[in-house]
Parts: C-alpha cells; sequence; structure tokens
C-alpha cells in the first residue's frame, strides 16, 4: 500500500513538473524530461519486481482524492497560463479546446462512464 502511494505521488510530482516546465522554453529538454524518464522507469521496475505478488490490490482511489488531483492539475494550468504565458504546446493552453476537452471533459465523461457501467451490473 505505501509503495501504491509512492507511486502515486512520484506521478503526480512528475505531471506537475511536466506542466509547469512547458511554459519555460529555454530549459534544455533533458532537465524537462529527464526526472520524467526517472520516474518511469521506476515505475516499470517496481511494477515488474511486484509481478509475482499475487495479492490483488483493485482498490479504487477514492473520489475525493481524485477530485483533489483534477482541479489542482487544473489550477496549475490555469495559473501558469495567467502568471508566465502561453506554453509551447496546445495541450496545456487554456485558450485551446484540447485543454478543456482533456482536463475537463474526459474526466466527467469517464465518471459517467462509470456509474452507467455499475448500474448495468
Amino acid at each position: 500500500m505505501v509503495k501504491g502511494e509512492l507511486l502515486r505521488g512520484s506521478l503526480y510530482v512528475t505531471l506537475i513538473n511536466l506542466i509547469i516546465l512547458d511554459f519555460y522554453h529555454t530549459i534544455p529538454w533533458y532537465i524537462q524530461y529527464g526526472p520524467i524518464i526517472v520516474v518511469g522507469i521506476v515505475t516499470v521496475l517496481s511494477v515488474v519486481l511486484d509481478k509475482d505478488n499475487n495479492e490483488e490490490e483493485n482498490k479504487k482511489a477514492p473520489i475525493l482524492y481524485r477530485l483533489f488531483l483534477l482541479i489542482s492539475l487544473c489550477l496549475v494550468v490555469i495559473s501558469m497560463n495567467v502568471a508566465v504565458g502561453e506554453p509551447s504546446t496546445e495541450l496545456f493552453n487554456i485558450y485551446s479546446l484540447s485543454f478543456w476537452t482533456i482536463f475537463i471533459a474526459v474526466p466527467l465523461l469517464s465518471s459517467v462512464y462509470s456509474k452507467v457501467k455499475e448500474r448495468e451490473s
């Protein structure tokens, strides 16, 4: 359980790192993508090493936890747009439709889909 929380936390920090560093175009690529690559390697290694563990933990994160992650990531993107300016990609640009699709519409549609699936079962 602790390992799962550490992996979730490191992935969350990596997402914030990816979002914030997208607004600074002059930083070298290895500083931007280095921590992301390291977290990816650690995640893959931990999954491979834990593959033999037969304990199945299919617990979903509580709704408040997921809601906090979504709101905090949206607030980071919006505040960086206001404070720094436009990012280098369109995904984190609040004036672009892709931002609203990825960060707002997709999570809402997935929650509606999961509720419909629960009712059918």
